[in-house]
């Protein structure tokens, strides 16, 4: 029996005529296609993709708590922006960044509280 390995591949640049391709999926670490700029046939090895560090307890990367900080930075400089447009009252997209902000802080209590919870079990 064979196995083929299928790879989902994000933002892949087209090596004949460079224009970005939205996905495209590698099959046992090639991709084969037409490209219809360029007119001609691609085949491309790529490297496999290595996976992020996971936590073996319970398959969270651990780095998950960083990205979270790293969302609320941006959110906080949405609602930054938003507020400098005027009234808040009726301003959707202030309205918008303080419940991604609500659900951020949510979740980066969550997470803090899993880690802690994680470094007495040890």
């Amino acid at each position: 029996m064979t196995y083929v390995r299928k790879t989902r591949i994000d933002n892949f640049v087209c090596p004949a005529c460079g224009e970005v391709i939205r996905q495209v999926i590698a099959v046992d670490g090639v991709v084969k296609g037409w490209c219809p700029t360029a007119k001609k046939k691609i085949e491309v090895a790529v490297e496999p993709v290595k996976e992020p560090i996971v936590n073996p307890v319970n398959n969270v990367p651990l780095s998950y708590l960083a990205d979270l900080n790293q969302k609320r930075e941006k959110v906080l400089q949405d609602m930054v922006s938003a507020k400098e447009d005027g009234d808040i009252k009726e301003n959707t997209a202030f309205l918008e960044a303080r419940e991604q902000l609500t659900i951020l802080d949510y979740k980066i209590i969550m997470e803090e509280e899993r880690l802690r919870k994680s470094k007495q079990n040890k």
